[in-house]
């Protein structure tokens, strides 16, 4: 392994090798690998590129700093900073299987919450199912995110979402119970509209 490292770290010393030129002649840059200095072909002119000779090369500081371009004008990155945002969605109960129903306990109601195993399954399907209080009152709806990958519940003002796999884990008895996140429900998308 240390030959590896040795020799990666001499392709990159001479991959990333230059020469510093100072008006017209050649001044090769500080030394720091202890190889003698490499000696120039014959008929090179002073301030000429020297073919590579494979032997140790140097890298070099250019002589003049690289001018940055103007106020407004695209620049060197093509990346752009900005702020991140706090998560949207925070872990807030469980969702198991109970009897012929999937459970829905969340931290931030005390009820419960229930979808029947059929009604899971049409939900998995594509359809969109009532979630039920113990009464058999709805107060909900369960269905597919946008992208197909989680489950919505949408209770009230608030959304709540598992994954769609977990879900499926769940249901087939790979997992006794997961993860139920929660978030903001957008305006105008309220159970019962």
């Amino acid at each position: 392994m240390p030959g590896l490292i040795r020799a990666v770290r001499d392709l990159l010393t001479r991959l990333l090798s230059r020469r510093r030129v100072s008006g017209d002649t050649t001044v090769p840059a500080k030394d720091t690998t202890g190889c003698p200095p490499a000696t120039p072909p014959e008929g090179t002119a002073p301030g000429e590129d020297r073919p590579c000779s494979g032997e140790c090369l140097r890298p070099v500081v250019p002589a003049k700093p690289v001018p940055l371009p103007p106020e407004g004008q695209p620049g060197l990155s093509r990346w752009t900073v900005r702020e991140s945002e706090r998560p949207v969605f925070g872990k807030v109960g469980r969702i198991f299987l109970e009897g012929d129903a999937l459970v829905i306990r969340t931290d931030r109601d005390p009820r419960c919450f229930s979808l029947p195993i059929d009604g899971a399954a049409a939900v998995l399907a594509g359809d969109s199912r009532a979630i039920l209080l113990p009464t058999g009152d709805a107060v909900g709806t369960a269905r597919l995110s946008a992208s197909g990958r989680a489950v919505n519940f949408l209770i009230g003002p608030v959304l709540y979402t598992t994954p769609r796999a977990r879900i499926t884990d769940v249901l087939e008895g790979r997992a006794r119970k997961a993860a139920v996140f929660a978030g903001e429900a957008p305006p105008g998308d309220r159970a019962g509209q």
